[in-house]
């Protein structure tokens, strides 16, 4: 019951009490009256008949002698049984009223009493804060307090300023070797053939323990970073002290919202859903295992409250895909009309809408790689949908600050869109390409008219280059080892990326693992706090 359906109730009742001790009350009193009236006329010892004086008996009769009165004139004059019966009767009726004010006293103190109450429990209610939120037991576990260890003197010193917010690090992760892994890629009825061959080789699955080595560069020359959090479809690494209080491991399932979009290799549909781990900072840098820090970071690398978020970024992606148009017929009646009509199913009408969402359009296919055909895909989505004739560039492999309420800005106006790609088991040409994607939200949502979003929240400054590194690892180690030998010899770098392009299948890859390893072993030396 609210606290006005009880003030009603309360008071509802209280106004019929009210009224019938009004009622009784008015009852007695009559009642009492009437009576005494009565009696007063009854039992008067003198009162005038039709205006003659009536004498005393005392008076008319002092002639006669009584013995009884003569003795008892001293005395007061005893009352007759009539005046007795009056007394008692008068005394009841008190009685009775004192009975009815004690107990409509004792009805008004409680009813006070209960109003207070309520009053002092509204108090308390208007003094929590609403609505209380259901328990998530990962979120709001509460974990021992442990003081954090001294800094090794190893490892270098911050000198980054204390952060007000915290931040944390997510990564996507996979053990390609893994038996149960390969057994799950195997037994998996993928709708949609991977477009390109690339797409599902078996370099995209392979670990060699680059995400430990970046761990260890997080540590050495990030150390504001709160928590790290790894994404992967039920495995562990077997180096990480996973009952560490910082690190650790999320599932897909704990992330995704169908849970008929899993199990998944497609890792555009997993990063779909980063922002849905439970407990992660506002702000999160995401990480593939190949990049890693290779000098001091500091927040201001990715967030300055003066200037926003920096976007680093390359040279413009092609604008070729952009000259081709969409008829009218297809925009204006048969896009994202539930049919594949096959003259829409084209990229400049963005694949009908994703009405033909798998189904090859006519004609020759693009064998590229889906990751530069879902790149086209967004391009054409923004163009369209977003602004048009802005610039839009390719993003360096670098590790990419993500905030959460902007990430959920885009994915409420692109909802259909990202639908789509989280169903994707593999990547397809029409997946929303994340990173790319949003940072090209960032830069133009605020100068579109289709949108309305907080300007002092899309923030940014354009970054052309950087401190970066790339490199291709390849099986060849001829061309491998001078390009490992000048990041050893770098000062300058701070993200770094080396990109498997190995064939896992030939010999030759033991090799370049190993030379890898080494190189790894000499830049990040010391074991992490994360590892056993």
């Amino acid at each position: 019951m609210t606290k006005n359906e009880f003030l009603n109730h309360i008071f509802r009742k209280s106004n019929f009490l009210l009224r019938a001790k009004s009622a009784v009350t008015f009852i007695f009193i009559g009642w009492s009256i009437t009576l005494f009236v009565f009696l007063y006329f009854l039992y008067s010892p003198s009162h005038s008949i039709s205006g003659q004086n009536v004498v005393s008996q005392t008076e008319n009769r002092s002639h006669l002698t009584n013995p009884v009165l003569e003795v008892n004139q001293t005395h007061a004059v005893k009352p007759s049984e009539d005046q007795k019966k009056l007394d008692a009767l008068s005394v009841e009726v008190q009685r009775i009223q004192n009975l009815l004010d004690d107990k409509f006293k004792s009805f008004e103190e409680l009813l006070i009493s209960k109003l207070d109450a309520s009053h002092d429990d509204d108090d308390q209610n208007e003094n929590r804060p609403y609505p209380i939120e259901h328990v998530d037991l990962r979120k709001h576990w509460i974990r021992p307090k442990t003081t954090k260890a001294p800094r090794p003197d190893h490892l270098p010193k911050s000198d980054c300023p204390k952060l007000n917010e915290p931040v944390d690090a997510v990564y996507t992760w996979v053990n390609g070797s893994d038996p149960d892994f390969q057994s799950s890629l195997k037994g998996t009825q993928f709708e949609m053939k991977a477009p390109s061959k690339e797409d599902m080789h078996n370099q995209r699955f392979q670990d060699f323990n680059q995400l430990k080595y970046s761990i260890r560069s997080i540590e050495m020359y990030a150390p504001w970073i709160r928590n790290i959090y790894i994404i992967t479809n039920g495995q562990k690494p077997s180096w990480a002290k996973m009952e560490h209080p910082n690190i650790f491991v999320v599932y897909h399932k704990d992330i995704f919202q169908e849970e008929t979009d899993l199990p998944t290799f497609n890792s555009m549909a997993i990063e779909v859903h980063l922002h849905q781990i439970a407990g992660l900072s506002r702000r999160f840098i995401y990480f593939n295992d190949d990049f890693s820090f290779q000098a001091p970071v500091c927040m201001s690398d990715f967030w300055t409250e003066e200037k926003g978020y920096k976007v680093y970024q390359n040279g413009p992606v092609p604008k070729k895909v952009l000259d081709k148009k969409c008829s009218e017929e297809c925009v204006s009646v048969k896009l994202g009309d539930g049919t594949c009509d096959k003259e829409c199913n084209t990229l400049a009408c963005l694949w009908d809408g994703d009405d033909c969402d798998g189904i090859a359009p006519e004609g020759s296919q693009d064998k590229r790689s889906t990751f530069y055909q879902s790149v086209d895909f967004v391009n054409v989505l923004f163009e369209r949908t977003l602004t048009e004739k802005s610039e839009r560039n390719w993003l360096p492999h670098v590790p990419f600050m993500f905030d959460i309420e902007i990430v959920k800005d885009m994915q409420e106006y692109y909802a259909l869109f990202f639908s789509v790609t989280s169903r994707h088991k593999n990547r397809q040409k029409n997946d929303m390409q994340p990173e790319f994607g949003y940072a090209h939200w960032l830069k133009e949502a605020t100068k579109s008219e289709n949108v309305k979003v907080d300007p002092k929240k899309y923030k940014h400054q354009i970054v052309k280059g950087g401190p970066l590194a790339y490199i291709s690892y390849k099986n060849d180690m001829k061309k491998n080892k001078p390009a490992l030998e000048r990041q050893v010899k770098s000062t300058k770098t701070k993200f770094l990326c080396i990109n498997d392009l190995m064939d896992h299948t030939k010999p030759e890859s033991e090799t370049a693992k190993k030379e890898l390893q080494t190189f790894y072993e000499t830049i990040y030396p010391h074991k992490s706090e994360y590892e056993v």
